[in-house]
C-alpha cells in the first residue's frame, strides 16, 4: 500500500498542461517495467528455482514437475505463465494500469485545481477516462480463463466503476 500512496502523490504533481499523456506512459514504463523486468530475472526466477522443491509455485507443467537444471528452467518458467507467480512483484503491473488508466482524472483534477472553466477539452478528458475503463474491462476479458466470472462480476464491477467515475465528472 505504500507503494501506491508514494505513486498516487509523486503523480499529482505531474505537468499535465506541459507534457502529454505519450511522455506521461513513457516514463511509467520506464519507472515500472524496467525494474519488473530486472527483478524477474534478477530475484524472482532464481527464487522460483531454488523454492520449487518444497513449494508448489516454482514448479513446472501444472505446479507437478520439478526441473533441477536452471538453464531449462528460466526459459520454461517464463512461458508457464510467469504473471501468476510474481509474488511480492504483483505491484508493480497493478501500477502501471492504474497509473495508465487514471491518467485522464489526473489531467482533469489539475484542470480543477487551476480553477479552470470547464469546456470541451474537459469533456474529452471525461470520455477518455471512460473509454480506458472499458479498455481496461476488455484486457480484462481476454486474460481471464473463466468467462463467467467476468460477466457475471468484473463487467458489473466496472459498469459500476463508470457510472461512479461519471457522476464524478459530470
Amino acid at each position: 500500500p505504500l507503494f501506491f500512496l508514494l505513486s498516487g502523490m509523486a503523480g499529482i504533481n505531474y505537468p499535465t498542461e506541459k507534457r502529454g499523456f505519450g511522455q506521461y506512459a513513457v516514463g511509467k514504463l520506464k519507472r515500472l517495467l524496467i525494474p519488473l523486468v530486472f527483478s524477474v530475472f534478477v530475484f524472482l526466477i532464481p527464487r522460483l528455482y531454488i523454492s520449487q522443491g518444497w513449494d508448489t509455485t516454482g514448479r513446472l507443467k501444472g505446479q507437478t514437475e520439478i526441473e533441477w537444471n536452471f538453464f531449462k528452467y528460466a526459459p520454461a518458467v517464463l512461458a508457464d505463465n510467469i504473471i501468476m507467480r510474481l509474488g511480492q512483484l504483483w505491484f508493480l503491473p497493478v501500477l502501471l494500469i492504474i497509473s495508465l488508466v487514471n491518467y485522464p482524472l489526473l489531467s482533469w483534477s489539475r484542470r480543477r485545481r487551476r480553477n479552470r472553466p470547464l469546456d470541451a477539452e474537459d469533456a474529452m478528458l471525461a470520455l477518455g477516462q471512460l473509454l480506458a475503463f472499458m479498455l481496461l474491462s476488455l484486457l480484462e476479458y481476454v486474460l481471464m480463463k473463466n468467462k463467467f466470472d467476468y460477466w457475471n462480476y468484473v463487467l458489473p464491477a466496472n459498469f459500476v466503476l463508470c457510472l461512479s467515475f461519471a457522476t464524478y465528472f459530470f
